[in-house]
């Protein structure tokens, strides 16, 4: 096999996929191992958090655990499979050509270690190996395709290709839907057969909690039907249909005639385009996906108003977003430019939140509740643990967090097409996919920013991880500042709890993966004095 540079640049990319898959695999077999062998609560969270669920959340993590991998090494190989049958089955051996006069055919033949090539029609012409160089970029305008049966290629297999990365999607959001149901009925049928007859009053102590465990799986990963699952994508599909469409046609426009500048005009383009999508999202695009009601009026929607005014928070609406059909998962966030401050509060969020509609919503059958919120162990936090929550997202608005992350992101973002600007006229990022002919702009896109930039993306993944663990310290130190500490604790316990969150981390996943630091660390640094 030779190893042309076409060959060196395609194996390069696929071999630093690979890297960097089997060391985020080294490092959930790390993660798996802290699951197996941490089996008593922490003392650091013992009055807080019992054996039973602390037992729950080890079991659902490492279901967890075994699904990522699974789905991680299945994700790997595809995305390799489709990279494979897109540069073709050759590398070196480029198409024969036709010339506009008439095809003319050559062969080469090797003749004492000399390379000739021959005209079948007659003649010979001797080549020096030596003399293949590389091909001078072309100036930008000339990238335009100039013969109108290499543009219907291009943009057919650009096609092909962009229809294989979103089948591959579906296939894994499919697979993982079902795969999910599959993996807990097959341990749920496994355990309620394990040695009834031999230890019958503990075996009908477990059954019930794992029917509690199991209830809890299905509403933390998948507590939608397969109806809604199915229209939830169906959606996502519509919406980023509509809004990819338009923007792609842009960018490719900008990148014919822009010139010199064409980095620029791009980043200020994205730029602007990233304002107007954060503007309207909240307001037209969520909704579709999610029912979000304002906050009622009461003693919790009086005391977010005093604690947003006692920092100067320009609250305008206070929203609840009915997070329960999709999942058991608690949350709140902040959005809004300048004056136009908004919070939403996930009703899994709210201990004592019953939504206005209640009654309709179940004689219409469109909702169920999945785990009764009557008695002592209802989930949620009670008011003063809310407002401790809203004191660290207040910190997140107070330092800045939102604008800092994004002048980064905005930053990289330019240095990024800066470099696009020169290597995506590079002829052998094209041949080493199959591409002699063209230079599609989608496909360069693609090539340069997600394959040839995957070092450097993954070096600024991890620097922003990084970033954001500072920042989420900050904002619990801001709430401590609030005088919320205490209760700040308590809420990041139950919302630990009502999660089946794992309260131990290994250290090297947890710096690699978490953009939030682990529970125990967040808990003493709410501990320390100042």
């Amino acid at each position: 096999m030779e190893f042309t540079l076409e060959f060196q640049i395609f194996y390069g990319i696929i071999g630093f996929s690979w890297i960097v898959f089997l060391f985020e695999f080294y490092l959930s077999i790390r993660q798996r191992r802290v699951y197996h062998e941490t089996t008593i609560v922490p003392h650091q969270i013992a009055h807080g958090m019992d054996a039973e669920s602390f037992e729950k959340s080890r079991r659902y993590s490492l279901d967890k655990n075994v699904f990522s991998m699974f789905k991680e090494t299945v994700s790997n190989v595809m995305n390799t499979e489709t990279a494979v049958n897109l540069a073709g089955s050759s590398f070196g051996a480029r198409p024969e050509t036709t010339g506009s006069l008439g095809a003319r055919q050559e062969t080469t033949a090797n003749l004492g270690g000399r390379s000739e090539t021959t005209n079948l029609g007659g003649g010979s012409t001797r080549r020096n190996s030596e003399a293949q160089v590389a091909t001078k970029p072309k100036p930008l305008r000339q990238v335009q395709n100039k013969d109108l049966l290499a543009e219907k290629k291009t943009l057919e297999l650009s096609l092909k290709h962009a229809t294989m990365i979103y089948e591959h999607q579906l296939t894994i959001l499919d697979t993982k839907y079902k795969d999910t149901i599959a993996m807990l009925e097959e341990k749920s049928a496994h355990r309620m057969a394990m040695k009834q007859e031999e230890f019958d009053v503990k075996v009908e102590r477990w059954n019930d909690m794992e029917l509690q465990y199991k209830t809890q799986i299905l509403e933390l990963s998948i507590s939608q039907t397969y109806g809604f699952f199915v229209k939830d994508q169906i959606k996502s599909f519509i919406v980023s249909l509509i809004l990819s469409i338009p923007l792609t046609g842009a960018v490719v426009y900008i990148i014919q005639v822009g010139g010199n500048m064409v980095f620029l005009y791009l980043w200020v383009f994205i730029i602007l385009m990233s304002l107007f999508l954060m503007t309207i999202y909240p307001e037209f695009i969520a909704p579709l996906f999610d029912k979000y009601t304002p906050l009622p009026d009461g003693e919790l929607k009086s005391r977010i108003e005093q604690l947003s005014a006692s920092v100067k928070f320009p609250l305008k609406k206070l929203y609840v977003v009915e997070g329960s059909k999709r999942s058991e998962h608690s949350n709140a966030y902040f959005y809004g430019f300048f004056k136009n401050k908004r919070i939403v509060l996930f009703d899994t969020l709210l201990k004592d939140y019953v939504p206005l509609n209640a009654d309709k919503k179940d004689k219409s059958g469109d909702s169920e509740p999945l785990i009764s919120t009557e008695g002592a162990n209802k989930k949620g936090c009670d008011t003063e643990e809310v407002l401790a929550v809203l004191a660290h997202e207040l910190g997140h608005w107070k330092y800045n967090h939102v604008l800092k992350s994004m002048i980064v992101m905005q930053l990289n973002l330019l240095f990024m097409l800066y470099s696009f600007q020169y290597l995506f006229q590079y002829p052998p990022l094209y041949s080493a996919f199959g591409f002699y002919d063209s230079q599609p702009i989608l496909l360069g896109l693609i090539i340069v920013l997600q394959y040839v930039f995957a070092p450097y993306n993954q070096l600024v993944q991890f620097l922003m991880t990084c970033m954001t663990r500072r920042f989420e310290f900050q904002a619990d130190a801001f709430g401590k500042s609030l005088g919320k500490a205490i209760f700040l604790r308590k809420a990041l316990l139950k919302i630990n709890k009502d999660n089946l969150g794992f309260p131990v981390c290994d250290w090297m996943f947890s710096l690699y993966h978490n953009s939030h630091p682990p529970l125990l660390e967040r808990l003493q640094a709410l501990d320390k004095d100042d």
